[in-house]
């Protein structure tokens, strides 16, 4: 990974039944600047939020976050809480609505079903929607279900009661100025990239980008082509994160 442009620190968030492999996936090709990988945490999305700026806090000089699914979730409700912790944000395969009521019934089953020793269950359902269809292949399947493993029931009952708890997020993003890359895969099966086009059209500095044929993980699934799309941007928009005070930049919601 290279040193990045400036000196920015970038604390990255996986998602649900996932571990930090989805960021690690894409460190060869990554020129973004330091990055610090971070698990879950909380068992609200209001706590978890809490807990990422916190490390925010400790930090010295500007510091983004680069979250995925549910760790995009987090940084979100991060950015609501305090507008101008976040120096930048990457946001990948995510969603800003609060939860639907399938959604909540389907979690309370899945958290019935591990408390009924039956984790692994669990774990064959997730593993097959992390992949576009046509890249589902045995392998990546097996990938997803080790991550989950890796990850386990406990913390997976805690992380289905921060999703429990979402609220809608879409109105608190339009006063956060700092610059935002939403990366959507194409055929993500949980996240569909209307639902990106919604949290970039909310941030007043946001930059969208649908990356073709990829689905939910769609860093493991191409991790060269996520790396490049996250460079790409960031050399146009570090000099703008990394500007002490931290400036408000013209909208620039564009669709690829």
């Amino acid at each position: 990974m290279d040193d990045g442009l400036d000196g920015m620190t970038w604390l990255r968030l996986p998602g649900m039944l996932c571990t930090s492999e989805v960021f690690t996936a894409v460190d060869p090709w990554l020129e973004v600047g330091e990055c610090r990988d971070l698990d879950l945490s909380g068992r609200s999305l209001a706590e978890a939020a809490r807990d990422l700026l916190l490390e925010v806090e400790r930090i010295p000089g500007p510091v983004g976050a680069i979250g995925l699914s549910l760790g995009a979730i987090v940084t979100m409700a991060a950015a609501a809480q305090a507008p101008d912790a976040l120096a930048a944000m990457v946001l990948v395969s995510t969603n800003a609505r609060s939860s639907r009521a399938d959604q909540r019934a389907a979690w309370h089953a899945s958290a019935q079903r591990v408390e009924a020793g039956r984790f692994d269950q669990v774990v064959e359902d997730h593993a097959a929607t992390m992949w576009a269809p046509e890249r589902a292949t045995a392998p990546r399947v097996d990938h997803a279900a080790a991550m989950a493993e890796a990850v386990g029931a406990d913390r997976y009952l805690d992380q289905l009661a921060v999703q429990h708890s979402r609220s809608d997020l879409r109105a608190a993003l339009q006063v956060v100025s700092a610059p935002t890359l939403v990366v959507a895969g194409e055929q993500d099966l949980l996240c569909q990239v209307e639902r990106h086009e919604e949290i970039a059209a909310a941030l007043p500095a946001a930059t969208l980008r649908v990356l073709p044929g990829l689905g939910h993980l769609l860093t493991i699934e191409d991790p060269i082509g996520a790396a490049t799309t996250i460079n790409a941007w960031w050399r146009e928009t570090a000099h703008v994160a990394a500007s002490p005070p931290l400036k408000t930049p013209a909208p620039t919601t564009r669709r690829a």
